[in-house]
Order: structure tokens, then C-alpha cells, then sequence
């Protein structure tokens, strides 16, 4: 089963009163809330990019139903962002895989 995160795709697109509504803990919440409406309670998730995140967030808060995890083409955010800032060195002389080529973080 391929799920669209909330606000994604053909997903409906609530609007954010609150800034919980796109959290990547609200948006694991949402996959969750649906296997278990299809009485699936114990499965993978694959998540690419922000879906990884999220992936990531709803394996920490539903250890109990999720079996495992597939992370796929996400950076470390915080790390990426102090990169890219220059405030850090941590992820220099490392190479990200991008579909269409490889990026390598050097000085």
C-alpha cells in the first residue's frame, strides 16, 4: 500500500490552524490510523525524503506495530541545514546519493 502524507499528492489539505497539522508526528499518527482501520496492526514503512521522517517519527511512537523501517534519500536535517549555513563541518568529506547523481560535501 502506497500512502500520500497529509497536504501531499491527492491527500486532503487541511488547513494549518495549528501547527501540529503537519508534523511529521501528526502525519505517522495519520499511517498509523489507517492500517488500523484496515485491521493491519503490525507492518513496514518505507519513507522517502519527508516521508522518511516521518517514518522515523511514527516507528519512535508506534514501536509495538511498526516491524521495521525503509529510510530512503534523507539528510540528517539539522546537520544539513548547520552545512549549508556554515556553522559546521560534521557531514564534510561524506557523499549523498541522489537519484539523478551523487553529492559529495567537501571544503
Amino acid at each position: 500500500m502506497a500512502l500520500d502524507l497529509r497536504g501531499y499528492g491527492k491527500r486532503d489539505k487541511p488547513i494549518a490552524d495549528d501547527p501540529a497539522t503537519y508534523s511529521k508526528r501528526t502525519m505517522g499518527d495519520d499511517i498509523v490510523h489507517i492500517t488500523r482501520s484496515l485491521g493491519i496492526h503490525r507492518f513496514g514503512v518505507v519513507g522517502h525524503d519527508r516521508g522518511a521522517l516521518v517514518a522515523v517519527r511514527a516507528g519512535l511512537d508506534h514501536p509495538e506495530e511498526i516491524t521495521f523501517l525503509g529510510i530512503l534519500d534523507v539528510l540528517p536535517t539539522l546537520d544539513a541545514w548547520a552545512v549549508l549555513q556554515g556553522s559546521t563541518p560534521r557531514l564534510l568529506g561524506t557523499c549523498i546519493s541522489w537519484p539523478s547523481q551523487p553529492v559529495c560535501l567537501r571544503r
